[in-house]
Parts: C-alpha cells; structure tokens; sequence
C-alpha cells in the first residue's frame, strides 16, 4: 500500500506558497503551509510531515535556521531549499545546518520540482521501510533471545530432574543393597543419613525415630557429612517451628517444606515420614544451615521417596535388634532354670 504523504511549504510570500499548492495537489499530496519559520514549527509539532519545502530568505528566522531547528522536531522528514541567490555559500551553510536533500532555485521548472520532491519522498519511504525493517529485526532477535533463555532454563530444568533421577535411584540402589543382609539399626540409620547427605547433597539431616509417640533423635550428619556421636545427637531439640512441622508430618503422613523462616534464626528446613504400613516410625529432617537456601519441591521429593524405602530398612533393623533383645532375654531364663 502506497503510503500518503504531507509536504510542509514554507515561505513570507503568499504567492509562491500557492504556486506550489496548486502543484503538489494535483499529485496527490496533502500540502501544509506557514508563512514563517515559527509557524513552520509549529504545524510540525502537530503533524506528520514527509517532505518540508523552505524558502531561504525569511523575515526573523531564516531557512537554514528554520530547517536546523526543525530537525529536533521532525528528524526523518526530507528537506528541500528553494532560494533565489546562487551564493554558494548559503548553500552550504543550508546543507550544513538544514540537512536539506537539495536545494532548488527560484524561478523553478514544475517538473523538475515534482521529480525533486518525487526523489526526496522516495527516500523518505526506503529510510522508513529501513527503520520499520530494523525495528522488526531487533524485536525478532529479543524473541529469540527471549525463547533461547526459556529453552535454556527448560533444559537445565530437566538437567536437574534427571540429576536427581540418577540420585535417587543411586540412593534407592544403597538401601537395596544394606537390605540384602542383617544390620544393626545404627548402622541402618548411618545408611540413610549419608545417602541423604552425600547424594541429595544436604547439608545437614537427622533422622527421629518415634518413643511414645513422640519423634526424638536418632541420629544426624552434619554439613563436613561426619555422622554425630550419640552424645551430640541427644543434645538436639527441636524449635517450636520444628515441632510444628513434626506435626503436620505425623498427622498427615505428607513431607512439608518449611521455606520462610525470616526472623527466627532457623534456617529453611523440610521433613519427610518415615512410614511403614500404617504406622509412623520416624521423620527425616534436611536443612542448608551455610547457605540457608530453601529445600525445592523435587529435592524434597526425593528425601520423601528415600524415607519410604529407608522405612524398610529402620523396620527390619529394628525387628532384629529386637530379635537380639529377646534372644538375650530366653538365654537369661533358661539359664537362670538351670536349662
């Protein structure tokens, strides 16, 4: 589509403002016109302007100052002087300072003003279909960076879930294996704490198994992965936000993510069940007390998916441990029997 163009005439005389009227209507342009280099700017200000014809003498603001100013305001728009001297001079102070196309001298040749004029909007629209091009160009490539950082965070997403796939099933395979013959629960509980920490890369995590139905202890692994002694492990108390969280976990049989402990001095934290059929044995806690980051949801998913395999084997340790207690138990009768 052929774009519609207006062309600004500027002159003091009525007379060669017509004159040019009369010729760029009947080519279809709309004509605008001032009689001053002031008026000039300001039916600039208030329209689109392609092409803007000056004279170059003018009472109060010549062309070339009219031309310069106007550049501010309509800095695409083609310029063209009309000027009745042949001062080279004025002219080069008009190419200068106007930054005018080119300059036409008084009288003119109809035709040759139309071509000029035809010459100036022609570039006028190339310069445009430049800038629209341009522009496009720009937005396409921000789309495409835009799309490229999506396609890249996706990717690294799914990195990340298949990073914790591989854990998980490494951590999962450990326990199936410790499961493949008799151990004591200490040695069960070191189990789940250093595949918790070495391979979720916690920095911290302990495990609370269930005394009267209350969860207390058991056993944890601080952030240099070293399993504490039992002395330390009883000098762990959990916070009231803790015993909150235990809660929940208990009654709900679901792991929570604590996030937001702003103020509280605890770092993030999450908890996950350790269940057995319909009864709760323990509770697994996990926690970044150095870079106090939260635990993310598929972190916190794996932890949950540990704890439900790592019941299994807290459950069989435990049944043997108490295996051991009553062997010990029937020993002591029968010996006190005389059997």
């Amino acid at each position: 589509m052929a774009m519609q163009h207006t062309l600004l005439l500027v002159d003091d005389e009525e007379s060669i403002i017509s004159a040019l009227r009369r010729i760029f209507l009947r080519e279809g342009y709309q004509v605008l016109s001032a009689t001053s280099g002031a008026e000039g700017l300001s039916v600039l200000e208030q329209n689109e302007v392609s092409l803007i014809i000056s004279d170059y003498r003018m009472p109060n603001m010549t062309g070339p100052e009219f031309l310069a100013r106007s550049i501010e305001i309509a800095p695409h728009c083609k310029r063209i002087m009309l000027t009745g001297f042949s001062d080279v001079e004025a002219v080069t102070e008009s190419i200068n300072r106007g930054g005018i196309s080119r300059y036409i001298t008084k009288p003119w040749n109809d035709e040759d003003i139309k071509q000029s004029v035809r010459d100036g909007l022609k570039q006028f629209e190339l310069e445009f279909e430049n800038r629209q091009l341009t522009a496009e160009l720009i937005q396409k490539n921000q789309e495409l960076e835009h799309f490229n950082a999506r396609l890249e965070e996706a990717v690294q997403q799914r990195t990340r879930e298949l990073q914790l796939k591989v854990k998980e099933l490494a951590g999962k395979d450990r326990i199936a294996q410790h499961m493949l013959s008799v151990h004591s629960l200490e040695e069960t509980l070191k189990l789940v704490l250093q595949v918790v920490s070495e391979i979720i890369e916690m920095e911290a995590a302990v495990v609370y198994l269930m005394a009267e139905g209350q969860p207390k202890a058991a056993a944890a692994v601080d952030y240099a992965g070293r399993i504490l002694q039992p002395n330390d492990v009883l000098k762990i108390q959990p916070t009231p936000l803790h015993i909150e969280a235990f809660a929940r976990v208990s009654e709900t049989r679901q792991p929570v993510n604590v996030e937001h402990t702003d103020g509280s001095g605890i770092a993030p934290f999450a908890v996950a069940p350790i269940v057995r059929g319909d009864s709760v044995l323990g509770l697994i806690e996990v926690a970044s007390p150095r870079t106090r980051e939260a635990i993310s949801t598929d972190e916190l998913g794996v932890v949950a998916s540990f704890a439900l395999q790592a019941a299994m084997a807290i459950s069989d340790a435990q049944i043997h441990s108490n295996m051991n207690s009553w062997k010990g138990e029937i020993a002591a009768v029968l010996k006190d029997w005389d059997l």
